[in-house]
């Protein structure tokens, strides 16, 4: 039985496995290291239509997940062959990917979309490393407004990495939207006087705790070298400073107008949001008055309460 969150894997005999971390940015394999997708699970329930239903149950009875709309990430899987039961994952878990688990084991996943598959699984002492073909995810239902998307898991005859036991998996599960859904590029341009600033990646970090440079930046879109720093008051943001190759300009907020709009619920903590900023004209230290305008999209991460 696995019952605590910590989870590191060293077999001699595979050396595939060692030192294997994977990191997950910008959702476009999930999250969110991971990305993009953090904290405690919220519940285990599913919806069909109004009717509240048990994981993957429907209503009929039969386990389909194209028919269900899931509210939260997790799911129960049954597990048949030398060992038997409900393989029950009840919360996320950290590990080299995006993990979900509970007392009998665990489970991570990675890719994106059709690339999709389990990374590897312990379930009751065993350890799996999927091959290709020894495992399926077909993706099923995405709620949009929740972040999560069901997913058939099967996995018809396995055998473990100690060759201790066989078994055959089969279930449902809701994973991050993020790994099955599409979603819009992170990134883009900010136009500053003349400069085109090229924006990859940014995240708009809500959790109470986080911590930029020593100051309270919820939100920082960075090309490298320069940079634009944002406050976050009452559900509003605002663009507070300017970095341009070492000098530095504090803002007044009537100096900027910058508009939200969200785009996509990657998982039920991060959104990705379309941030657009118009400043008519700003001073930098040593420089001209200068507009700056652009369009980034950015991930949300906001903790579950």
């Amino acid at each position: 039985m696995v019952a605590d969150d910590s989870y590191e894997l060293v077999y001699p005999r595979c050396p595939r496995i060692g030192g294997i971390i994977h990191h997950l940015k910008g959702l476009s394999v999930l999250l969110v290291t991971a990305a993009i997708v953090a904290g405690a699970v919220v519940g285990l329930r599913a919806l069909l239509v109004t009717e509240e239903v048990r994981f993957g149950d429907t209503a009929d009875g039969s386990s389909a997940a194209e028919d269900l709309v899931l509210v939260a990430v997790g799911g129960e899987l049954m597990v048949t062959g030398e060992r038997e039961g409900p393989f029950i994952l009840a919360r996320q878990v950290t590990g080299p990917s995006f993990g979900l688990g509970g007392d009998d084991g665990r489970m991570f996943f990675e890719g994106q979309g059709e690339s999709l598959s389990i990374k590897q699984f312990a379930y009751d002492g065993l350890e799996f490393f999927p091959k290709e073909g020894e495992c399926s995810i077909t993706p099923g239902q995405v709620n949009e407004a929740a972040g999560v998307a069901a997913v058939t898991i099967e996995c018809p005859e396995i055998r473990d990495v100690r060759d201790k036991a066989t078994i055959a998996l089969s279930g449902i599960a809701g994973i991050p939207a993020g790994m099955v859904a599409e979603a819009a590029a992170e990134g883009g341009t900010v136009r500053v006087g003349r400069e085109t600033w090229e924006i990859e990646s940014a995240l708009l970090d809500l959790d109470p705790q986080a911590i930029v440079t020593g100051s309270r930046y919820p939100l920082v879109m960075d090309d490298g070298t320069n940079a634009l720093s944002f406050s976050h008051v009452d559900g509003e943001l605002t663009l507070e400073e300017v970095l341009w190759e070492g000098s530095t300009a504090h803002l007044e907020p009537e100096e900027c107008d910058v508009a939200t709009e969200e785009l996509m619920n990657l998982s039920p903590e991060v959104t990705l949001i379309e941030v657009t900023i118009d400043c008519p004209s700003v001073v930098v230290p040593g420089r001209p008055a200068v507009e700056i305008s652009g369009t980034v999209t950015v991930q949300r991460f906001s903790p579950p309460s």
